[in-house]
This record gives C-alpha cells, sequence and structure tokens, in this order.
C-alpha cells in the first residue's frame, strides 16, 4: 500500500511543481512585474545618500570657506 502512494506522489509532484509555479508567476505579472530590483535600488539609494549627503554638505561648507577667506585678503590687500 506505501509504494502505491509513493508512486502517486511522486507521479503528481511534477503537476504540483508546475501549477505552483504558474500561480506565483500570475501574482508577480499582477503586482507590476520585477519588484525586487526596486527592493534592491531603493535601501541602496539610501544607504548612498546617507553616506553622500553629508560629504557634500561639508565640503560646500569648506568651499563657502575658503571664498569667505580669499575675498577677505582681496579687500585687505586693496586697502
Amino acid at each position: 500500500m506505501e509504494s502505491s502512494w509513493s508512486s502517486i506522489l511522486t507521479s503528481i509532484a511534477p503537476f504540483v511543481l508546475l501549477l505552483a509555479l504558474w500561480f506565483f508567476l500570475l501574482r508577480q505579472m499582477r503586482r507590476g512585474g520585477n519588484t525586487t530590483k526596486k527592493n534592491f535600488i531603493d535601501p541602496m539609494r539610501e544607504m548612498l545618500e546617507g553616506v553622500i549627503v553629508p560629504e557634500i554638505r561639508a565640503l560646500r561648507e569648506s568651499v563657502d570657506a575658503l571664498r569667505a577667506e580669499i575675498k577677505a585678503r582681496d579687500e585687505d590687500s586693496v586697502r
């Protein structure tokens, strides 16, 4: 009796797996396709913004400080 159950399960298993794959693909298409790309890019963007934005802000502040220093030197040399 056990061998008949195992033979039935092994003969039905590929069809069940194909049916599950079909349902999965159908759900993915309804959601709008490739969501893994969005799920990968958004955290990367947040991580890079967390690193790059403060660096750019610090760079702008140092450039502004240098410009102010150069302007002060120019004004002193004119007098």
